[in-house]
């Protein structure tokens, strides 16, 4: 059932794909993007894939788009034609990956 809501409603099947359907979607949580909605976002050719210790991969396609830092609003920095790595596939282990550091203030329990 997940599966089909998943290949309705989200926009790129991203992390649709439940192989075990006990365990946590480790997508759950993390931050997608969405190229049709960005006006100056062009497809790359080539995959990556990366290998993290002491388990878990991930990998995805390449993309290139401006990034911009900030709000909108106010004066942002903008990169131009940046090249971008997009996850399509992360393993279970990388759903517990966190980002303690706000403010540049460690928030580690």
């Amino acid at each position: 059932l997940v599966e089909v809501i998943c290949k309705i409603f989200c926009p790129h099947q991203v992390c649709c794909e439940d192989k075990k359907p006990r365990k946590k979607n480790p997508c759950r949580g993390k931050h997608y993007f969405e190229s049709a909605k960005s006006s100056s976002y062009v497809p790359m050719n080539g995959t990556w894939r990366m290998g993290y210790r002491p388990r878990g991969t991930a990998h995805g396609f390449f993309g290139n788009d401006t990034l911009r830092f900030g709000d909108k609003g106010t004066a942002q920095l903008v990169v131009p034609a940046t090249k971008i790595g997009f996850a399509n596939k992360i393993d279970e282990f990388l759903g517990e990956v966190r980002d303690y550091f706000l403010n540049g203030e460690d928030k580690r329990p």
